[in-house]
């Protein structure tokens, strides 16, 4: 009979360490930490991923409030000091 026990550890400020206890098998157990470090990996390449498409949208929409407000200052300011 094999026990397979998960347990996180909440100490890590970066994110949580999971650490996963077999009950038999030293070779079953480092494949399964191979492979909870390869998720984390992964998980960690599509939080950048994200964070960089979240930044590139805003820079382009920062750039686009930019071109409208330059656009539109020489009105107002003929406008208000006439």
């Amino acid at each position: 009979m094999l026990i397979l026990l998960y347990a996180v550890d909440f100490s890590d400020e970066a994110g949580y360490d999971c650490v996963w206890s077999v009950g038999r098998g030293g070779e079953l157990q480092s494949q399964l930490n191979a492979a909870v470090n390869e998720l984390r990996q992964k998980m960690n390449t599509a939080q950048e991923v994200e964070r960089n498409a979240v930044r590139a949208a805003m820079l382009e929409e920062r750039a686009r409030y930019c071109l409208f407000i330059g656009a539109i200052k020489p009105l107002i300011v003929r406008l208000t000091f006439c």
